[in-house]
């Protein structure tokens, strides 16, 4: 069962006369969710009231979050936000010790329990522009600093104030130790470890107005650095490594982006010995730097596709790709593959096949240099995908790649796919290497019909 609200303005009643007030502005999102899930086997009687009270996991969740922002001193804005998740269960664990066979034993105690977690935190953001006018084929160069800075609060919910947490005798000799009295249920518990985060960071962009080509008069914006941020955070209730490592991302483009340049690295504050380890003290006393670099990925790519030579579904493929990045945001921006912006496949919907484009082809080198300890590690690879469409419901794509370091080829793919209206045919085929297997499908392709499917499968260890 589930039930969502979208998000409203409790305290705002009726038109509204005048200034708006600023609890007026408090936003409210709003989820319930619950669930009973039985698991076990055919053989046993599987819905027999022995068995729903043994294996049946059970229970509510409420999410609630409140968001608001304000002006401050005319140029910054200022977000406050809490965010709230309690649940709802039948029953809690009880654990204790056997004295007889020194064995931790748990007993069920049934009833009604309630276990909340929540959080607070508070953003505060501005934006500085710096213009530079020049005389020429270059007009303008404007620079755009974010700033941010933020705090985040959550407490210790294994403090026994809670009562979340129960700590117990574990053996005969007097050891303690501590657990949940929730672990293994469904919407699982909430955290141990109070976190008082302050967060801080800045993004920039850097772009160009020249003389447009086309147009005598006319003026052109040419994105020279379409983003460089620098992140980090401190926690001041850590009791040592308060210092989250520090990233550094930047990203840009050129030729109307044909080519795509992405950079980021990680530095950590602290120093480690001699034998590798991560002691608490700064790079600076024990490596002698302020910043120890522990990992730096690069990588280029060029995007072809038939567009760009006046091929025809463009405005398809606008409209598609619309779609996938609105998707990624409405599921809280992130890919369901934990891909983060700047990873070629991000903005790919998984799943999804454009017949729309009549052929694409896309070609990246990767870079990457890793040194968390003494040793460095370094790879090179490039990769290489595309497809073309061969009939108007039959689209064929492939992806391969060359790992300079193995000097061997990458995980190299093929897929076949065939549009049947309402359905569609998939294969997906990795024809050599380790991981050679096949699959062979047919599914809805209405998103809320994505489990109707029938599929055909040979992996590792069916091919001699």
């Amino acid at each position: 069962l589930a039930f969502n609200v979208n998000r409203f303005f409790p305290f705002q009643f009726g038109a509204q006369v005048g200034e708006e007030e600023w609890y007026e502005k408090i936003g409210m999102n709003y989820s319930f969710q619950a669930e009973n899930r039985i698991s076990g086997s055919l053989d046993d009687d599987l819905f027999s009231a022995k068995n729903f009270a043994q294996n049946a996991r059970y229970g509510a969740q409420h999410n609630a979050s409140l968001q608001t922002n304000a002006k401050l001193f005319k140029y910054w804005t200022f977000s406050p936000s809490m965010r709230i998740t309690n649940r709802w269960y039948g029953s809690r664990l009880d654990y204790r010790l056997n004295e007889q066979t020194g064995q931790v034993e748990r007993d069920t105690i049934y009833g009604f329990n309630n276990a909340m977690n929540f959080s607070l935190a508070a953003n505060l953001a501005t934006k500085i522009y710096g213009q530079f006018n020049y005389r020429g084929k270059i007009k303008a160069i404007r620079h755009v600093l974010t700033p941010n800075f933020g705090v985040s609060y959550t407490p210790d919910f294994s403090d026994p104030f809670w009562g979340y947490y129960q700590t117990y005798r574990s053996d005969t000799l007097g050891n303690t130790q501590t657990s949940s009295v929730y672990q293994g249920y469904i919407y699982g518990t909430p955290g141990r470890g109070v976190q008082a985060n302050v967060n801080m960071g800045m993004q920039n962009t850097l772009e160009m107005k020249v003389k447009s080509r086309k147009d005598s008069t006319g003026y052109t914006k040419v994105k020279l650095l379409e983003g460089f941020s620098v992140n980090t955070s401190y926690n001041a209730a850590a009791p040592e490594f308060n210092w989250s490592p520090l990233t550094v991302s930047a990203r840009t483009s050129a030729l109307e982006g044909l080519i795509q340049f992405n950079l980021n690295s990680t530095y950590d504050f602290y120093g480690i010995n001699e034998n590798g380890q991560r002691v608490n003290q700064s790079a600076t006393e024990v490596n002698g730097s302020w910043l120890r670099r522990t990992r730096t990925s690069f990588n280029v790519g060029l995007s072809l596709n038939a567009d760009r030579f006046g091929g025809s579904g463009s405005e398809g493929r606008q409209r598609d790709g619309n779609n996938q990045q609105t998707e990624n945001t409405q599921n809280g921006g992130d890919n369901p593959l934990g891909l983060t912006p700047g990873d070629i496949d991000y903005y790919r919907m998984q799943g999804y096949v454009d017949f729309n484009v009549p052929w694409s082809l896309n070609i990246n080198y990767f870079y990457t240099n890793n040194k968390p300890q003494l040793v460095v590690n370094e790879t090179q690879s490039v990769d290489v995908s595309g497809d073309f469409t061969l009939t108007e419901n039959w689209k064929i794509g492939f992806r391969t790649g060359y790992d300079f370091k193995q000097n061997d080829l990458s995980y190299t793919t093929v897929n076949i796919h065939r549009d049947l209206h309402c359905w569609q045919i998939n294969v997906f085929w990795v024809p050599f290497g380790f991981q050679r297997s096949y699959s062979i499908g047919i599914s809805a392709k209405a998103s809320i019909l994505q489990d109707l499917k029938l599929e055909r499968r040979r992996g590792i260890g069916d091919f001699e």
